[in-house]
């Protein structure tokens, strides 16, 4: 029988496409997500628009489909309360209706923001966030570590890029995405951030969560927390610029500091735990 997992924050541009590509490998998907008007579901799946806030109306879902295993793709914008809200108090609640309905399997997309300004960060660097994402990303981690009593895996995922998919929110402003959007006529401009951060596309993502599921699923006592990146070297101007090497470039509206930073990933460990080597190794 096939198992059924539950995707939080399946409205969203992560959760999306793994919930299509789950659906077609024939899991039971089910996803839950407070935004779902209008996102063109065309694959086999079961969604609800809830709040993953409120106990009763989940643990409603979990006595109606008894869940083999959650996964966290919640994604909102870190601009106001009930972002910290959601993160925290919305993963407090579905970590505990788990723990009292003995659902075993979790897994956490985190961030590589949790890293801060860091080259080749690897899981056991010390982090140091500098951001909103990052620092509550690294609160959740460690809210799950010390609460979840079954085995999970934290993705520490870096930018995650493909085609935008129209009316699936994707927030995060990298590079990749904008130009996307500007090519797309959907903004007028691009703006730069003075970073080198890491990248991994949709698809390789993908793969690393249907990997997890399996050691889920095969092995015992998985407490894993992985790096998941191509360990990108070119900053987002150099990225810019060899895209826009042959064509009139479009305007731009700066850099967003002074500083420089750097946010890459050393992935050695997610390629030996899983024996995983992403597809697409370079984002060019």
């Amino acid at each position: 029988m096939s198992a059924t997992i539950f995707i939080l924050g399946g409205g969203g541009f992560i959760g999306f496409n793994l919930a299509k590509k789950l659906s077609e490998n024939n899991y039971n998907v089910v996803i839950i997500d407070n935004f779902m008007a209008k996102v063109p579901i065309t694959f086999n799946c079961t969604y609800y628009c809830r709040d993953i806030r409120n106990i009763t109306d989940m643990l409603v879902l979990v006595e109606k489909y008894n869940p083999d295993c959650f996964i966290w793709a919640v994604d909102l914008l870190p601009c106001n309360n009930l972002y910290y809200d959601v993160c925290i108090n919305g993963l407090t609640t579905i970590l505990n209706i788990m723990n009292i309905s003995n659902i075993k399997q979790f897994i956490y997309l985190s961030s590589s923001e949790i890293y801060g300004n860091c080259e080749y960060a690897n899981e056991n660097t010390m982090c140091a966030p500098l951001t909103t994402e990052g620092k509550t990303k690294l609160l959740s981690e460690d809210i799950i570590k010390k609460n979840y009593l079954y085995d999970y895996f934290i993705l520490r995922v870096s930018n995650v890029y493909d085609n935008i998919i129209q009316h699936v929110p994707n927030y995060k402003n990298h590079i990749i995405n904008q130009i996307d959007l500007f090519q797309k006529n959907i903004i007028a401009k691009i703006f730069l951030n003075n970073i080198t951060s890491d990248y991994v596309h949709i698809d390789d993502l993908i793969i690393v969560i249907t990997k997890c599921l399996y050691k889920l699923n095969v092995y015992p006592d998985n407490k894993v927390i992985l790096n998941i990146g191509i360990e990108n070297t070119k900053s987002e101007l150099r990225i810019f610029n060899l895209i826009y090497n042959t064509k009139k470039k479009p305007p731009i509206y700066g850099f967003v500091s002074a500083v420089k930073r750097i946010n890459t990933l050393n992935c050695n460990k997610c390629k030996n735990v899983l024996l995983w080597e992403p597809t697409y190794k370079s984002i060019l």
